[in-house]
């Protein structure tokens, strides 16, 4: 048997690590498609992925805890080089960076040394947004990503879609994170490696005034509570036992993950802690909760491509990536056939019916023509929505603040209105709640 290294020898001897608490903050592709456009609910037509969440458990409590898990499809190419062995080491190593089911993708940060104080920071929000800030040499953080950002989550608009408005800074040992979403993280270090210094969350200041506390044993986080703003009673608690999660009541959540072949290599899988050869991928293959009672299947190439009975799918590949081509909803039946253009998807349903999206080079959503029917879009050139149209029927256009907050929102029917929204502070100047809201016809 042989197994995947991670380099071009032959083998590699390593700890196993833990499948809930990433070894780095992981990313997810940028959209803003919403759900509603989601080829059969499930399919990004602009990144053709899967685009996933389940909720497995909930801790309930005056503040609950919910156990919930993301998918972040790895990104593979099709094919590296003709050459078996270095085509396989670089598909490892593609597997290697965070993807597949994400339990807490913001537990971790890193900072990577540029300098005698410069250097750069990589967190990850709860909405798989990857950012970057570069400190100077003067201490001042500023944010170093490019985007694309936006401040719109399909039609809704507000200021905590748009990681433009998420700041950091340094105190002590402490890497403290003011999310967009108006929850403030507080980060510790836990270790250093050639990567750089990583930073574990250790707590987190909901917009409500209450605290999540995060426990960990070295590099695991194993506990999860909920308590009061003075940190006095403790609300809810979710606490982890090997591949298992449980609630302070006493529900639990039991996962199973395994190995991936592929082409006579073997991308390896072993319980956290336990010395292994190769390198340790986890592919989640079953959830049983009470919320959850799944299994998962993937391609050799460790996309997803079918759960329990729910659903199954073929790839194929698009320029040097692979992409969904064909949904089967449910699994043996009903199939999506899904074809990618240049800058739009066209997609055919199992009622014979044809969708059409179109897109922006950044990947921001320019119309949805499903028959007769078109659904446009309009962005600003900072990413902000501008306008949403059927032709014909009606428009709506919006004026957002500075950070993203919709103040006016024009209907254009057959009697035009528009709604005023004022805002005030709320936990720290970047977020905003709504304090009154008025409707004025034109």
């Amino acid at each position: 048997m042989r197994f995947l290294s991670v380099c071009l020898v032959p083998l590699v001897v390593c700890l196993a690590s833990d499948p809930f608490t990433p070894e780095f903050p992981p990313e997810r592709p940028f959209s803003t498609t919403p759900h509603e456009h989601l080829v059969g609910g499930l399919v990004n037509p602009f990144t053709g992925q899967f685009s996933l969440s389940a909720t497995d458990l909930i801790a309930n409590g005056t503040e609950p805890i919910a156990l919930i898990r993301h998918y972040y499809p790895p990104h593979v190419q099709w094919r590296y080089s003709n050459n078996k062995q270095k085509n396989e080491n670089q598909l490892g190593l593609a597997l290697a960076n965070p993807s597949g089911w994400i339990f807490f993708p913001y537990l971790v940060a890193n900072y990577r040394s540029a300098g005698s104080k410069e250097g750069f920071i990589t967190i990850t929000e709860p909405d798989g947004s990857r950012l970057v800030f570069k400190r100077n040499k003067h201490g001042a953080i500023t944010l170093d990503s490019k985007g694309p950002f936006t401040n719109s989550d399909g039609q809704v608009l507000s200021s905590s879609y748009d990681s433009r408005n998420t700041r950091c800074s340094f105190e002590s040992n402490q890497l403290i994170v003011h999310s967009k979403d108006g929850s403030t993280r507080y980060y510790e270090f836990n270790h250093s490696n050639d990567g750089g210094r990583f930073y574990y969350l250790k707590k987190e200041r909901l917009p409500n005034g209450r605290w999540l506390v995060y426990s960990y044993e070295e590099r695991s986080l194993v506990a999860i509570e909920s308590k009061d703003p003075h940190e006095q009673y403790t609300y809810a608690k979710l606490t982890k036992s090997g591949e298992d999660w449980s609630t302070h009541t006493g529900q639990t959540a039991h996962y199973e993950f395994s190995s991936l072949s592929h082409n006579g290599w073997y991308f390896v899988y072993a319980p956290p802690g336990r010395v292994t050869y190769g390198y340790t991928i986890p592919f989640l293959s079953k959830a049983e909760s009470p919320l959850s009672h799944d299994s998962y299947g993937y391609i050799p190439e460790g996309l997803l491509c079918w759960r329990s009975e729910k659903f199954s799918s073929s790839y194929a590949p698009y320029k040097e990536f692979l992409r969904v081509s064909d949904i089967e909803l449910p699994k043996g039946e009903k199939t999506h056939s899904i074809q990618y253009h240049s800058n739009c998807t066209s997609v055919i349903h199992p009622d014979g019916t044809t969708s059409l999206y179109a897109f922006s080079k950044e990947g921001f959503p320019r119309s949805v023509h499903h028959e007769e029917q078109e659904l446009c879009y309009t962005w600003l050139p900072n990413g902000r929505l501008y306008s949403v149209e059927i032709p014909g029927l009606y428009r709506k256009e919006y004026l957002s603040d500075s950070l993203g907050n919709p103040v006016e929102e024009t209907f254009i029917y057959d009697e035009p209105y528009t709604i005023y929204r004022e805002y005030i502070p709320f936990v720290n100047e970047k977020f905003k709640l709504i304090e009154k809201e008025c409707k004025k016809n034109s």
